[in-house]
């Protein structure tokens, strides 16, 4: 590890029995389905429901539907994830990896958004419980 990031997300998703993948939300959130042929080729013995396994999310990202609710996802099969990690990954995390890598916050903005909390103290000295100086 070079500690340089994947050329690509990877998430773990859980296998349903309707042939969707899905994250381990309550209610899940489902980001893909499986093709039917791909579903016949694996077989039972490997997919069955609550199987997790891993994909990377590729150039289309995730999607949302217009009242905002997530639609799906760019997916790519990438083979079976670790069965003892117990659960798949929650949309929160996938959704916050994914803005990681893709609108990465920059430290001129993380600059500029300190220099306006000066405006924003209302005259006093304390920001959060911390005095000036």
């Amino acid at each position: 590890a070079d500690g340089s990031p994947l050329p690509y997300q990877v998430v773990t998703l859980e296998y349903r029995m309707d042939s969707t993948v899905s994250t381990s939300d309550a209610p899940p959130v489902v980001l893909g389905v499986m093709p039917q042929q791909w579903v016949q080729a694996m077989g039972p013995k490997l997919l069955r429901p609550g199987r997790l396994l891993k994909f990377s999310v590729r150039e289309g990202g995730i999607m949302f539907a217009p009242d905002g609710r997530p639609a799906g996802a760019a997916l790519a099969y990438e083979g079976c994830g670790n069965q003892r990690r117990g659960r798949a990954d929650a949309f929160n995390k996938i959704l916050f990896q994914q803005l990681a890598r893709t609108n990465p916050i920059k430290l001129e903005h993380l600059l500029q958004s300190l220099s306006g909390l000066g405006g924003a103290r209302a005259g006093g000295n304390e920001v959060a419980g911390m005095e000036d100086g």
